[in-house]
C-alpha cells in the first residue's frame, strides 16, 4: 500500500466524519436560534405551576395525586426524577426542553436517512422542518412539556433502534429489546404519540423494499418485524381503556371512539370534520400565520420595532441556510420517484395518526384556542415528511428546492422568535407582580381569595396564577387545599356582584388542587404595569376613578387585615422566582403602603423620601395618597395641602377620593379642613 493510498483513505475518512456531524451541528444551530437565545429571560407558565406546586408542597405523593387526576399515573415518577435532576430553576427546564427537541430532530434525521437511502439532504430538510414546524407554540411551557418532548424523544429512539434491528441482523435481539423498552417508557409517560406507533408498519415495508424483492415475502417479513411492537401497543391500549385505576372519571376518555358504536353517523361526521380542519390547519393555516399581514405594520411601537428586527434576522437566516444547502451539491438528476411516492403517503399517514389520539377523545388542534395547538405536536413528524417530499416531487431543480425549504425554515424560526417575546413579557410581568405583592404583603392569612378585574398575565390563566401565588408563601399543611386563588371578577361575578358582596362561598378546583373560602376573606388587586404599581385595594378605593368600575365595587370586600408584616424566611423560593430585583419606585411605594396600613406614618414619609433621593417619582397621581394621609396624621398641613393641589392639577377626577381622605382624618385644624373640603366639593360639582 502506498503513501498516496493512505492519504486518500484518511481524507475520505475525515469527510465521512464531517458529514456525520454536519447535520446535527446545523440542527443545533437552528434549535438555538429558535428557542435558545432568550432562555435566560424565560420563566414558568401555565401547567408548569401545577407540577411545581404538587412537587414542592408534597413531593412524590403530590405528583401521584395530580397525575392520577390527569390520567397519567406513571408520569409522577418521571417528574419526580426530573425535578431531582434539574431542580426548580426555569433556565434548567428550558435547556432540557431545547436538548430533548434537538435530539428528537437528530433522530428524525437518522430515521429518514436510514429509511430512504441516498436522501441525506432530504433527511436534513425533514429534520429541520420537524424541529421548528410552526404548529406548536408552547415550547416555553418547559416543565409541563418536558413530558411530551421526553416521550417524543423515546418514540424516535425506539423507531431508530427498530430500523437498526432490521439493518444489522447480528444485533437484532439487542436492538429489539432496547426498542421495546424505549417504546414502553414513551407510552406510559404520556399517550400522545400512541397513534404514531402504527407508522412503524409502512416504514418497515419501505426499508425491506430493496432487501426483499418478492412482495408477498416482503409483506410477511414486515408483519413479522412489526409484531413485537404491535403486541406492546395492544397491551397498552387495553390497559389504558379498560384497566387503568383513576380516582375520578377519565378526562381523556375516548368518547368519539365509543360513540361510533352508539351513534355512528354523528361521530363519523364529527371525525371527518376534525380531520379536514386539522389537516388544513397543519398544512395551510400555521404557515399563513408566519406571514400574516398584521406582522408588517409600520409604527413606532417598540413591539413592532422588535418585529421588524426579527424580520431582518429571518431574511439573513434564509440567505444563510440557502447557502448552506447549496453547498451540499444536490443533484438535479437524482429525481427518485420511489422516494416521494412512498414518503408522501407515509407523511400524510403520519399527520392523521398523529392527530388520531386527540380526535378519539373529541379534541383537536384547530379551533380550540392557543393551548390546543399541543394536539398538533404528534403530527409535525408526518407533516415535515409530507412537505419535503411534495417539494422534492414538484420542483425539478435542486436550487429551487433548497431556496424554498430555506425560506420555510426561516419563516418558522421567525414565528417562534416572535412567540418567545410574548412569553418573555409574561414572565417579566409575573415576577414584577409577585415581588411587589411580597413587598406589600410579607404574610397573608390563608386561605385568601385574590380578586382582579381580569386575568393578570398573558400565557397564563386563573389556575396557573393561583398556583404561582400559593408558592410565594409557606403552605399551611399538606392537604389538597391551596392557600390563595385568583378570581377574575368580570369572568365570574360581573352578572351577580350581590352574591359575593354578601359573603358567599368561593370554591375552585383544578385536578387534585382545591380552594374553598368566604368571599369576605378577600384581597382585591389592581395591576396595570404600564400605568402604575400593583395596588392592593381597600374599601376607601371605591372612590378611586383610576380603578375599573367593577374593581371599585369589589373593593369593599378587600380586607387588609389579612396582611401582616411578618416576613417568611426562604420565601419566595429564590430557585423559582429568582433573586429580589433591584429596588425601583414600586418597592418604596409598597413599603410605604405597608407602613400606612399599620399607621406608621413616619415610616411612610421615610420611604417616600428614600425614593425621592434616588430619583424615583410616583407613576400615578393616586400613588401620592399614602404620603398625603401620612402628612395629615403627622400634622404637616402645608405639605398635605400642597400635595393635594398637585394631585388635583394632574387629575381633577381625584377630588372625590381626596375628599374622602381628608374627611376620614379629623385631627386637622378646622380652618384647614373646611377650606380643603370646600375646594374639593366645588371641584367635584364642576367635574359633574
Amino acid at each position: 500500500m502506498t503513501k498516496g493510498d493512505d492519504s486518500s483513505k484518511k481524507v475520505a475518512s475525515n469527510r465521512l466524519i464531517s458529514q456525520k456531524f454536519l447535520a446535527p451541528t446545523f440542527l443545533l444551530f437552528v434549535a438555538i436560534v429558535s428557542f435558545g437565545i432568550f432562555i435566560p429571560k424565560l420563566g414558568f407558565y401555565m401547567d408548569d405551576w401545577r407540577v411545581l406546586v404538587a412537587s414542592r408542597t408534597q413531593g412524590l405523593a403530590g405528583l401521584q395525586k395530580f397525575f392520577a387526576y390527569d390520567a397519567r399515573p406513571f408520569a409522577a415518577y418521571f417528574f419526580d426524577g426530573l425535578i431531582k435532576l434539574l431542580g426548580l430553576k426555569p433556565a434548567h427546564w428550558h435547556l432540557y426542553g431545547l436538548l430533548a427537541r434537538w435530539l428528537s430532530s437528530v433522530l428524525v434525521w437518522l430515521i429518514i436517512k436510514n429509511t430512504w437511502k441516498n436522501k441525506s439532504v432530504q433527511a436534513i430538510w425533514v429534520a429541520a422542518l420537524f424541529l421548528i414546524y410552526p404548529a406548536f407554540f408552547q415550547q416555553q411551557v418547559s416543565v409541563a412539556y418536558s413530558q411530551h418532548w421526553t416521550s417524543f424523544l423515546l418514540y424516535f429512539l425506539s423507531f431508530y433502534l427498530m430500523i437498526l434491528s432490521i439493518q444489522k441482523p447480528r444485533f437484532q435481539a439487542l436492538f429489539i429489546t432496547l426498542s421495546i423498552i424505549s417504546m414502553s417508557l414513551e407510552l406510559i409517560i404520556i399517550e400522545y404519540f400512541v397513534g404514531l406507533e402504527l407508522l412503524r408498519l409502512p416504514i418497515i415495508y419501505v426499508i425491506l423494499l430493496e432487501k426483499i424483492p418478492n412482495k408477498k415475502q416482503r409483506i410477511r417479513s414486515t408483519i413479522k418485524a412489526w409484531l413485537p411492537y404491535a403486541m406492546v401497543l395492544v397491551a397498552f391500549v387495553i390497559w389504558r381503556l379498560f384497566f387503568i385505576d383513576l380516582p375520578v372519571d377519565d378526562r381523556n376518555r375516548p368518547e368519539v371512539l365509543f360513540g361510533l358504536f352508539e351513534h355512528p353517523k354523528y361521530f363519523i361526521a364529527r371525525l371527518i370534520q376534525m380531520g379536514i380542519q386539522d389537516t388544513i390547519n397543519i398544512f395551510v393555516s400555521v404557515w399563513y400565520k408566519t406571514v400574516d399581514p398584521v406582522l408588517f405594520r409600520i409604527d413606532k411601537d417598540p413591539g413592532m420595532m422588535l418585529n421588524w428586527a426579527i424580520w431582518g434576522g429571518v431574511a439573513l437566516l434564509a440567505i444563510s441556510i440557502t447557502a448552506f444547502f447549496l453547498f451540499q451539491n444536490g443533484d438535479d438528476k437524482n429525481q427518485d420517484s420511489r422516494w416521494y411516492s412512498s414518503a408522501i403517503p407515509i407523511g400524510l399517514m403520519g399527520v392523521f395518526l398523529g392527530h388520531a389520539p386527540s380526535w378519539v377523545i373529541g379534541r383537536q388542534a384547530f379551533d380550540g384556542g392557543f393551548w390546543s395547538d399541543r394536539f398538533a405536536l404528534p403530527a409535525i413528524f408526518g407533516a415535515s415528511i409530507f412537505v419535503v417530499a411534495c417539494i422534492d416531487a414538484i420542483f425539478k431543480k435542486y436550487r429551487q428546492k433548497a431556496i424554498l425549504i430555506s425560506v420555510l425554515i426561516a419563516l418558522a424560526v421567525g414565528a417562534n422568535l416572535r412567540n418567545t417575546q410574548d412569553f418573555i413579557r409574561s414572565w417579566q410581568m409575573q415576577k414584577d407582580l409577585y415581588w411587589q405583592l411580597i413587598w406589600r404583603a410579607p404574610s397573608i392569612k390563608t386561605p385568601t381569595a385574590l380578586f382582579t378585574d381580569n386575568e393578570l398575565f398573558p400565557k397564563m390563566g386563573e389556575y396557573p396564577s393561583s398556583m404561582a401565588f400559593s408558592l410565594l408563601y409557606p403552605e399551611d399543611d399538606e392537604s389538597r387545599y391551596v392557600n390563595l386563588w385568583l378570581f377574575s371578577i368580570n369572568k365570574h361575578f360581573a352578572k351577580d356582584m350581590e352574591k359575593i358582596l354578601k359573603g358567599n362561598e368561593l370554591y375552585a378546583k383544578t385536578a387534585s388542587f382545591e380552594f374553598d373560602v368566604s368571599s369576605k376573606d378577600t384581597l382585591v388587586l389592581e395591576y396595570q404595569p404600564e400605568a402604575h404599581c400593583l395596588w392592593v385595594l381597600s374599601p376607601q378605593d371605591a372612590d378611586n376613578p383610576l380603578i375599573p368600575e367593577i374593581s371599585r365595587q369589589a373593593a369593599v370586600l378587600s380586607d387588609l387585615g389579612r396582611i401582616s408584616s411578618e416576613e417568611n424566611s426562604g420565601f419566595p423560593p429564590a430557585d423559582i422566582f429568582g433573586k429580589e430585583p433591584i429596588k425601583s419606585w414600586c418597592y418604596y411605594y409598597q413599603k410605604a403602603q405597608l407602613a400606612g396600613q399599620f399607621k406608621q406614618w413616619q415610616e411612610v414619609v421615610r420611604q417616600y423620601e428614600l425614593a425621592s433621593q434616588l430619583g424615583f417619582v410616583p407613576q400615578s397621581e393616586a400613588e401620592y395618597l399614602s404620603l398625603i394621609e401620612a402628612d395629615i396624621n403627622l400634622e404637616s398641613w402645608d405639605s398635605a395641602q400642597e400635595l393635594t393641589k398637585f394631585v388635583l392639577d394632574k387629575n381633577p377626577a381625584m377630588a372625590a377620593r381626596l375628599l374622602h381622605l381628608w374627611q376620614s382624618n379629623t385631627s386637622s385644624p378646622v380652618d384647614v379642613q373646611v377650606n380643603m373640603q370646600n375646594n374639593l366639593k366645588k371641584l367635584m360639582r364642576f367635574e359633574n
